[in-house]
Order: structure tokens, then sequence, then C-alpha cells
């Protein structure tokens, strides 16, 4: 893609992922703080059926420690199938790349706010953010009983605040273990939690 980096790349004979970046959208982080947003671009990758359709995802990389390791974070997906309506699907692909350092930066301030929303616990009867977070872990089919002891632990460890459970599902030592779809569904949730912060 014209004007962007390859950061990564996964190929194999089922599926490909490739995060491509886009320089000048770098983000300040001589701060250095865990989970800190570094650059904004596009993931794109195609479908667990094979070479029959497309995924253009707005992606984030964050810090992942403080020495510059860094980690993709999937936030907002635009998904069309070439089978579908070729022409639609390629306008859509090229507006989705025209507008991913612009929604980017967006997702990039919604994610610093996720650090404002206190988070004191998992417990839905407690409070609104809570009750939606817990749902949306529901509907994705994360939230289980290890899940909410692993995920309490973690809050115990931090700020307590939505940015740190977030932190928890998109843990990339985690993350690295996993199969690519699991992987990318993790991201994913990562970024529905994220939205709260809308």
């Amino acid at each position: 893609v014209r004007g962007f980096q390859i950061s990564s790349a996964v190929v194999g004979r089922d599926e490909m992922r490739m995060l491509v970046t886009l320089p000048g959208h770098d983000f300040d982080v001589s701060s250095r703080r865990v989970g800190d947003i570094v650059k904004a671009g596009l993931t794109i990758s195609n479908s667990e059926i094979g070479t029959m359709s497309l995924r253009a995802e707005f992606s984030l990389l964050r810090l992942a420690c403080t020495n510059g390791m860094t980690a993709a974070d999937f936030v907002h997906t635009k998904l069309r199938h070439i089978f579908v309506d070729r022409m639609e699907f390629i306008a859509r692909l090229r507006d989705t790349v025209a507008r991913a350092g612009q929604v980017g930066e967006q997702i990039a301030r919604r994610l610093e706010a996720t650090h404002a929303l206190a988070l004191p616990n998992l417990d839905p009867d407690e409070g609104k953010l809570q009750r939606q977070v817990v749902g949306i872990l529901r509907r994705e089919n994360l939230w289980t009983q290890a899940f909410a002891q692993e995920a309490e632990q973690a809050l115990a460890q931090d700020e307590r605040s939505l940015f740190s459970l977030i932190q928890h599902v998109t843990d990339n030592a985690r993350l690295s273990t996993m199969r690519l779809a699991d992987r990318v569904h993790r991201e994913r949730v990562g970024g529905r939690l994220a939205a709260l912060a809308a």
C-alpha cells in the first residue's frame, strides 16, 4: 500500500495478516508508559475461508514494555467480501486506506480516555460501566469464572481502570500463544471495550 510501511506480516497456507503503519502519524511516547500508542495504521487480512475475501481494519501499535516493544491493537473493523460486489469493495477499501490516519488518531484519543474510566471491579450489579463491560465479555464468549478471576487480579495490580482491563484482554504475551483467529478476536474485543470511552 503506497505511503505505508509494513510493520509485521504473517503469511501461511490458510491465513494472511499484514499490519501497515503510516509514517508521520507517530505518537509522542517520550514519557514511555506501557500501553502508549506508537503508530496508527491498518491491518489487512484474508478470512479463515481463504483468498476470496479480505478485511481492512483500523489498527494501532502500542508499547508493550518501556524499552519500546510494541503490540498491535485492532479497534474498528471494515469488512467486505470481494465476491459480493467487487466495485463496492474496492471503493470501501480505498476509503478505509484514505481515512486510516484520521481514524487512528481518533481511536488513540479514545484509548487514552479509558484511563479515566474507573473500573473498581467486574461485578455487573455495582455500576453501569461494569454492566457494559461484562455484557461485552459475555457476548464475545470470554466471560468465564477463570477469566473473571484473572481479570480481577490484573485490575488489582494496576490502576483499576477500563484501560487496565483492555491491557489484560489484549496482553501480547498471552495472545502470542494463540491461533491467529483467537488473537484477532481478543484484539477486537479490546476495541469494543475501548469504544465505551466514546
